[in-house]
């Protein structure tokens, strides 16, 4: 609600910032305990379905918000897309009224909560599933890195930028969101690593096939669709795999904590992306993605079968 009152000129670009920091800061606030929330409240036998729908709600509201408020700003003034936003954000809250209780952990005093985390957080990183999980997050296998640079690199396919805004937009927040549905569905059925490895592939196979079509609009607009459908069910695998690993204790401050390790490999497969293609050329940088993704996945499910089981 604040960026209502924040004037559109340079001179406020200081609090600009503040004000968009303090959102990111606050939105960690979010979503960890919904990660706990779902690590305590869902059957196990469920966690895939939890983690699609979490990823749902994470990426396609991302897809969906970000066009909506495009929208609502360019048809309105962007007071009326700040505060209509604003007011969904609010309406969402509701939704815990459906959640069951979920109790904090006990600590006598601030001391001994610090040394209940450290003591979880050794055996975490002590569990065999949690080392390797924690591998496979940092890897470079269903990142979506791409998604980050599809709107910059378009004109290599002669998009308009029509095109470029309503797919990388709406079209994807509503295919991505289908996406993380199927997939955490996928993820209870075939079991959650063997998700998580085929929709890794699987993206690998997008990228693949963007680099052997001729360079056209109308092969942008399918290859980031699918691209944005497997980075949904990539997600959704990726969430069932964390909240099978981070077990029942203290369980909000084990997912922040994988989750936010796993930002590592976007920001150096977005930075790999962009340094490909500028150095080379888009089908250089499908390929290299290509390449990485599949590479790791088949070393990966080698690891799998070796005598030490994950």
């Amino acid at each position: 609600m604040l960026f209502c009152f924040i004037p559109l000129n340079i001179n406020s670009s200081g609090l600009l910032a503040a004000v968009v920091f303090l959102s990111q800061f606050a939105a960690t606030f979010v979503v960890n305990p919904v990660g706990g929330f779902a690590a305590i409240t869902v059957a196990r036998e469920k966690i895939g379905r939890a983690g699609g729908w979490y990823q749902a709600g994470n990426l396609g509201g991302a897809g969906l918000g970000g066009g909506a408020g495009l929208w609502l700003s360019n048809h309105f003034p962007y007071q009326v897309a700040v505060f209509t936003l604003s007011a969904a954000m609010l309406c969402c809250i509701l939704a815990l009224y459906a959640v069951p209780q979920v109790y904090a952990e006990k600590a006598g005093n601030l001391k001994e909560g610090f040394k209940i985390v450290v003591h979880d957080i050794k055996v975490l990183f002590r569990s065999p599933i949690a080392l390797f999980t924690t591998a496979m997050i940092v890897a470079p296998v269903g990142v979506g890195a791409a998604a980050n640079i599809w709107s910059s690199i378009a004109t290599d396919w002669h998009a308009t930028p029509d095109t470029v805004a309503l797919v990388t937009g709406l079209l994807s927040g509503v295919v991505c969101t289908v996406g993380c549905v199927f997939g955490g569905w996928i993820a209870d059925k075939m079991g959650k690593w063997w998700a998580f490895f085929c929709s890794g592939t699987l993206m690998a196979s997008v990228t693949l096939f963007m680099s052997i079509f001729d360079l056209t609009s109308s092969n942008y607009v399918i290859g980031v669709l699918f691209y944005a459908f497997m980075m949904g069910f990539a997600n959704a695998s990726f969430s069932a795999v964390v909240l099978h690993a981070i077990g029942k204790g203290l369980v909000s401050t084990k997912y922040a904590l994988l989750t936010s390790i796993s930002n590592v490999a976007s920001v150096y497969m977005t930075t790999f992306d962009g340094w490909m293609h500028d150095s080379y050329n888009i089908n250089a940088m499908l390929v290299g993605e290509t390449v990485l993704g599949s590479g790791v996945v088949a070393v990966s499910v080698l690891t799998l079968y070796l005598p030490v089981q994950v």
